[in-house]
């Protein structure tokens, strides 16, 4: 049967779950076309339908899109043409750059909980198959088996409220990618089409703002053979110095949301989140602890200093409880310390290059 919703279980292989409607992300068509301004049609066949069945049921789908072209293209284009023209006054405005439903609420060190929130689910009857839910020998866990000779309806929760996860505004001019990654960055850009330009000479204190991590999350193994990373930090103005050869990744472009979901470092599928800055947020020196105590020792004759530490140690029982943590707080402090630790190095900037 047609449905008018990708049918994800919220509950991965429990049918009496029900679903949840998912955003996804532009790593997939579905998400990544809208990016572009653009609607995409995934024309997803069943594995348990004949051969014959699935080849003629894509064969009519792909006449319906060609015919309803014939008919409307003329229309289409122009609805396209003014899309383009509207993101490129996206800068400046607020754009939506992930979502969640209630039932996969986020978790602040980052994926997605299977805590069941039903508040804003409605009973929808679904024509399924009749099943059932047995304790694997092999597993332990239960096992769905399904019998396809046996329609059934399931009365089960629906989950389409979708609400914003990540909301960020957009850069009144751009993005400047430094010369250290422009080599790396520059052929992803000319691969998906985005405009964008190299600095030709240096550029002394420009307005702009700089984004530090506060909390950095790497995954526990590689994905796609890449290590991914989420973030969790603020952007703050900064007088900063642009080297000649640097990027200049305007947001006055069609493809202006792309950008955004390459360049915003949170978002879900950024060159951030793949991991190609990684470099940034990695510690590459350090004191030895026996160091670091003989340095903090005489750091706390500063009575400023100490009056601070105290104060944090009374505030904060995790920091308190933590030798390492609390090392960091002058290390820190110190003159050694890496100020570019945690700092992503592409820039926003609000007025153009």
């Amino acid at each position: 049967m047609p449905l008018d919703f990708y049918p994800d279980l919220a509950k991965t292989d429990d049918p009496s779950s029900g679903f949840a409607l998912t955003v996804y992300s532009p790593r997939f068509s579905t998400g990544y076309f809208p990016q572009r301004n653009r609607f995409t049609v995934l024309v997803e066949t069943h594995s348990w339908k004949e051969y014959a069945r699935r080849v003629q049921t894509t064969l009519n789908t792909i006449v319906a899109l060609a015919e309803l072209v014939a008919a409307q293209g003329a229309e289409w284009l122009k609805l396209c043409k003014q899309a383009d023209a509207t993101a490129q006054r996206l800068g400046g405005t607020d754009v939506t750059l992930d979502y969640v439903t209630r039932w996969r609420e986020p978790t602040r060190a980052g994926g997605a909980t299977n805590e069941r929130d039903d508040t804003d689910a409605r009973i929808i009857e679904f024509r399924g198959y009749a099943y059932t839910r047995t304790e694997s020998a092999i597993s332990g866990g239960l096992v769905t088996a399904y019998d396809p000779k046996t329609p059934q309806i399931w009365r089960v929760p629906m989950r389409d409220a979708v609400k914003p996860l990540l909301v960020v505004k957009a850069p009144g001019a751009g993005y400047v990618v430094p010369v250290a990654f422009a080599a790396e960055i520059a052929p992803r850009l000319e691969a998906h089409g985005v405009v964008f330009s190299t600095q030709q000479q240096r550029l002394s204190a420009v307005a702009a703002a700089t984004f530090r991590a506060q909390r950095v999350n790497f995954g526990t193994a590689p994905f796609e053979g890449r290590m991914r990373v989420q973030l969790e930090g603020t952007w703050s103005p900064q007088a900063v110095n642009i080297e000649a050869g640097a990027l200049f990744v305007p947001i006055a472009q069609p493809l202006a949301r792309l950008v955004t979901a390459l360049f915003e470092p949170q978002a879900p599928d950024s060159f951030a989140a793949w991991g190609f800055f990684n470099a940034c947020f990695e510690q590459k020196e350090q004191m030895e602890p026996y160091v670091a105590e003989q340095v903090a020792a005489g750091m706390l004759a500063d009575s400023a200093l100490r009056a601070e530490f105290n104060a944090k140690l009374q505030a904060d029982a995790e920091f308190a409880r933590s030798p390492g943590d609390r090392l960091e707080f002058f290390l820190r402090r110190h003159a050694s310390w890496d100020e570019r630790y945690n700092l992503y190095p592409v820039l926003r900037a609000d007025t153009p290059l």
